[in-house]
């Protein structure tokens, strides 16, 4: 007798999709069906007219789309929707009435998501569910609660919508994958027009610039011919040919996006090593410098793909794991920049080896791909995967993927895949396009081109070289990026930098460019302070002596202008390369060489993208800095004295209800230069101009803004050449002391009111959870020190490791002023409550003190003669004690990890910045603290 449906045991069976005309395979589908009830192979006909029928819920098997029951079998095989990704599997459909939004489609099998809504400009106020509840723009909604349904299988219908563009995304809370879709204004016509897409997969477009790689594989990626298992090919297991394996398709999409020559060699060497990585000493590391010379001879690759997993035997053993795949990247013949990636395995039942793999991973800042997304899964008990290789007859080659798993495989490896060099994590809420050396390379190698435009306008009203400021100059060559929405222009004067921002066809500049060191640019700042004057020249007289070392983008407090080594424009890109003068020296260059690449990145906004390298060689070269210190990175500077400026301080980042000041940036004008460092919960600052006219500032971890507002008496214009100003800049601190380069991307955006460019940081992606590794590759990670020693960057060795109550200070007495601070950073503290710090210590304490700023406290106590400034800089107050955790530490000089608990009432709004103090070591005994991570994901023991 047969079981009640709901207990019987089923099992997955395959029915081939036949043209009946020819008879030919057109493609297979899988179904879960009672084993008791089609039993095979008596039952497989039968089984084959039901399903054709569409008796079952069907599941093509090499793209995972669903043809319902009730549903016959199509003849052509349904392909998944153009824009969509696997985290999805139907396709959508939009209708439009009056100001209502109905969105239908369903996610992929087995994927569990969220969803969320956000709109490009404007508002989300009074969005509600077809239940009645109210939308929060940025917040992410689990499936059902809006419709009350487990998958997102009916309409979500949204109602007041507004009458702008609106970003829909969908999140995989398995590993936080997310797919984004952005579609145009809502129209009355019920038609939504698709304006773009984008998202984690598949991969991002970028440029690369690989020559060779070496691909570190098991089966999956090389496996020679073999009788035995009825396996007649070369190439990664269960491919139908050699193009078709993920090697080869990572190989093809590398060739297409700019590296056209680009050859590799695919190993199975990497099966030895996860089988045999307990014992390191057993391996043979020389097997694998020979298939590197083999293929390349004494040329060494500089891309490399580890993909292993699937051959992992159960057990932990990070050291030994970590020893072994060091030793295997050590062998393979590469380059000084060579580029690594990481992927795991598909196979279920090697959790223990994946995670090895990982930490191994993120502990050396090789980006790592997760494949648990395509991984199998257990129908009923038993393996399935929709891209088992059913073709073949052996079981164990039939468990490796097709085609289409491959070039799944192939896509989750592709997006790790660094366009430049492994940029270090920024921290904090920050949008993480990357910036890519190989673009910067590929204009430095080409010709100078020929400047836009000549301006004989004159610049200034003094003598060169003089103490009469502003020499009367031509502005001179300059490029321009016009769309007809707005107009930025870059000068040659200014050192390349952005010197023109207007609107329309106003040609009305925002920017003020009264001297040299106005404007928008770049301005670093590093030890010593005072800068005593180099031999032969002189300080700058006034205010500017006793500066430090300034590189600066402009030009010197004497109007001597940035050397400027080349220029080119080419495909709507404007690059310029240019030594950065000492702003307050004669005529002195700095060992600093700035480059930049400026596009539109909008319709209102420009992409600034830099590379800075330092080579400095005078005295204070190879001295340790005591502190950061605030940097310019960079300046925007409008004219006038009585702008307004608009910022966020809010707990709830980019939504509608969050706390939005706009007003004067100062209380007092009758001061000059007042610094008013704060942080802000939103990356960006907006300045209005005139009525109207609005520039704004946005960047990766812009998290810490000063605004001042500067006014001459005697000069009372509001013109780009005028005096009054109001300043705004992002002012995070950062160590000085590395020669080397490092690159950052910020944006200038010009429109009719602030919202322009607060949606526009809204349209960025950004992180949600701190994640900082210290490593040789990433340093110090943006993080900085106060009244301690560290090794100074490049690291000899991986972890960030500090001496305390050693600092250059010369009233320093113990390690209680040592202190560790994280970059500015702007996380909900509702996405996380635990912290992890991998460390090692040793010295006197066995407590130390993790603590926080909150989105509007103020470290230090308020100004009580600037009670108006303050309450809005600060509405929170003076942090005072401010919110604390003490953890316990191991002197033991190993490696631990600490486990922080950040739960409680002092954990809310957005975290700002992090701290780590309570040393208590002396001179003569310091303590030594390294750390190799800080973030929300636990690294392991």
């Amino acid at each position: 007798m047969a079981l009640p449906g709901f207990a019987q045991k089923k099992a997955p069976q395959r029915l081939a999709r036949r043209d009946p005309a020819t008879g030919q395979i057109q493609y297979y589908l899988l179904a879960s069906v009672p084993q008791n009830t089609y039993t095979v192979p008596t039952g497989k006909k039968q089984f084959e007219r039901d399903a054709s029928a569409g008796g079952f819920n069907l599941i093509v098997e090499d793209n995972g789309i669903v043809i319902p029951a009730g549903t016959v079998p199509p003849l052509v095989k349904p392909q998944p929707p153009t824009g969509t990704n696997g985290l999805l599997s139907a396709q959508f459909t939009y209708n439009v009435a009056n100001k209502q939004l109905s969105i239908e489609g369903a996610p992929a099998p087995g994927q569990t998501l969220q969803l969320k809504f956000e709109p490009l400009s404007g508002t989300l106020t009074g969005i509600q569910s077809n239940q009645g509840q109210a939308l929060n723009a940025g917040d992410y909604y689990p499936a059902g609660t809006l419709t009350g349904q487990g998958e997102y299988t009916q309409e979500w219908s949204l109602f007041n919508m507004p009458q702008v563009a609106i970003r829909i995304t969908w999140r995989r809370v398995s590993d936080g994958a997310t797919h984004s879709y952005v579609f145009g204004p809502v129209q009355a016509t019920r038609q939504l027009l698709f304006t773009r897409s984008s998202g984690s997969d598949p991969p991002p477009t970028l440029t690369y610039n690989y020559q060779r790689g070496y691909f570190l594989g098991n089966s999956f990626f090389s496996h020679g011919a073999s009788t035995a298992i009825n396996w007649y090919q070369n190439n990664g297991m269960a491919a139908s040919g050699p193009d078709k394996d993920a090697p080869a398709r990572i190989a093809a999409h590398l060739r297409a996006n700019g590296s056209p020559s680009f050859d590799y060699r695919a190993s199975g060497y990497g099966s030895i090593l996860e089988q045999q990585y307990a014992n390191p000493s057993s391996i043979n590391y020389a097997g694998i410098t020979a298939e590197v010379t083999e293929k390349f001879g004494s040329q060494k690759v500089d891309f490399i793909a580890v993909r292993v997993g699937e051959n992992i035997p159960p057990g932990y053993n990070q050291t030994a794991f970590n020893q072994t795949f060091d030793q295997a990247i050590a062998a393979i013949p590469k380059t000084d920049n060579c580029k690594i990636v990481v992927s795991d395995g598909v196979w279920l039942g090697h959790d223990e080896g994946h995670a090895m793999l990982q930490s191994w991973a993120n502990a050396r800042s090789y980006p790592f791909a997760s494949e648990a997304s395509i991984r199998e899964t257990l129908v009923n008990g038993n393996r399935f995967s929709p891209y088992y290789a059913y073709q073949y007859t052996d079981p164990g080659v039939q468990r490796h993927f097709n085609d289409e798993g491959h070039q799944q495989i192939a896509n989750l490896i592709i997006a790790k895949i660094p366009s430049g060099s492994n940029g270090g994590n920024n921290g904090g809420g920050n949008p993480t396009t990357p910036v890519s050396d190989a673009e910067f390379d590929q204009f430095a190698q080409m010709a100078d081109t020929p400047w836009d435009e000549y301006d004989n306008r004159l610049f200034g009203n003094g003598a060169a070289g003089t103490n009469g400021r502003h020499p009367k100059v031509a502005i001179g060559e300059k490029d321009v990026l016009d769309n007809g929405t707005v107009r930025f222009e870059v000068w040659k004067l200014f050192g390349g930098a952005v010197a023109h921002m207007s609107l329309g066809s106003s040609r009305d500049n925002m920017l003020n460019l009264y001297d040299l060191g106005r404007g928008a640019y770049m301005s670093l700042y590093g030890h010593p302070q005072p800068l005593f004057p180099y031999k032969g020249n002189t300080w700058k007289n006034g205010g500017w002596t006793g500066m430090s070392h300034n590189p600066i983008q402009g030009g010197d407090s004497f109007d001597y202008p940035c050397t400027m080594l080349k220029h080119v424009k080419a495909n709507g890109k404007i690059y310029t390369k240019v030594i950065l003068q000492q702003w307050a020296f004669h005529n002195q260059p700095t060992d600093v060489v700035l480059e930049q690449i400026t596009s539109l990145a909008s319709n209102n906004a420009v992409e600034v993208k830099i590379r800075w390298t330092q080579n400095r060689t005078d005295e204070y070269a190879n001295i340790s800095e005591p502190t950061a210190q605030q940097q310019e990175y960079p300046c925007f500077m409008v004219n006038g004295d009585d702008c307004r400026v608009a910022y966020a301080l809010g707990g709830e980042p980019f939504n509608a209800n969050n706390d939005v000041r706009v007003l004067r940036p100062i209380e007092n004008l009758n001061v000059g230069w007042e610094q008013t460092p704060m942080y802000i919960s939103e990356p960006w600052q907006a300045v209005e101009y005139k009525p109207g006219q609005w520039g704004g500032l946005v960047a990766p971890g812009f998290y810490r803004a000063t605004q001042s507002a500067y006014l001459r008496p005697s000069d009372g214009g509001k013109n780009e050449f005028s005096d009054p100003i109001v300043y705004t800049a992002d002012v995070r601190s950062l160590h000085l002391d590395k020669n080397g380069s490092q690159k950052h991307t910020y944006y200038l955006v010009a429109g009719n009111n602030y919202d322009v460019v607060r949606n526009f940081a809204a349209s960025l992606p950004r992180e949600t959870k701190p994640d900082w590794t210290f490593n040789t590759a990433k340093g110090r990670n943006g993080w900085w020190y106060k009244q301690c020693e560290d090794e100074r960057e490049p690291f000899p060795s991986d972890g960030w490791k500090i001496t305390t109550a050693r600092g250059l200070q010369s009233d320093q007495t113990n390690a209680a002023v040592s202190k560790l601070f994280s970059p500015a950073i702007g996380y909900k503290t509702s996405d996380f409550n635990t912290v992890y710090i991998r460390y090692k210590y040793s010295g006197p304490s066995s407590q130390l003190r993790l603590s926080w700023i909150r989105n509007g406290e103020k470290e230090g106590p308020l100004d009580p003669q600037k009670p108006l400034q303050e309450a809005n800089r600060w509405p929170r107050g003076w942090r005072g004690g401010g919110s604390t955790r003490l953890f316990s530490v191991i002197n033991d000089g190993q490696w631990h990890t600490a486990t922080i608990n950040l739960s409680g009432g002092d954990w809310s709004g957005v975290v700002q910045e992090f701290q780590l103090e309570g040393f208590s070591g002396t001179p003569q005994s310091p303590d030594q603290f390294t750390m190799m991570y800080f973030g929300a994901n636990n690294p392991g023991n």
